[in-house]
C-alpha cells in the first residue's frame, strides 16, 4: 500500500530531510530579537516604569536585563516597593 506524498508550499514533500534541517542562530541575532521583544513593568505604588530595554544606572542594572533576572532584593528606585508590586503592562 502506497501512502500519498503531500507537498508543502515550497514544493518539497512534507517530510523531506531539507525541511528538518536546523539552523544555528548566532547570539548576536538572538540579542536583536530579545531587544525587540522587551517588556515594560509598572510599580503599582508610585507608577515607576521599568523598561527591560533601558538601564537602571543608579542600581547598576544594564539595559536588556529581563525583569525576572533582577536580584530578589531589587527595589523600586522611587518608592522602595519590592518586585511583587510591579505589574507587566506591555
Amino acid at each position: 500500500m502506497n501512502l500519498p506524498v503531500y507537498k508543502s508550499v515550497t514544493g518539497l514533500p512534507m517530510f523531506h530531510p531539507m525541511r528538518e534541517k536546523r539552523v544555528k542562530v548566532s547570539s548576536l541575532k538572538m540579542n536583536k530579537v530579545k531587544a525587540m521583544a522587551h517588556s515594560i513593568f509598572m510599580c503599582r505604588k508610585c507608577g515607576h516604569i521599568y523598561d527591560e530595554a533601558q538601564s537602571e544606572r543608579e542600581a547598576g542594572i544594564p539595559s536588556g536585563t529581563d525583569f525576572d533576572e533582577l536580584p530578589d532584593d531589587w527595589r523600586c528606585p522611587e518608592c522602595g516597593a519590592d518586585k511583587e508590586q510591579f505589574e507587566k503592562i506591555i
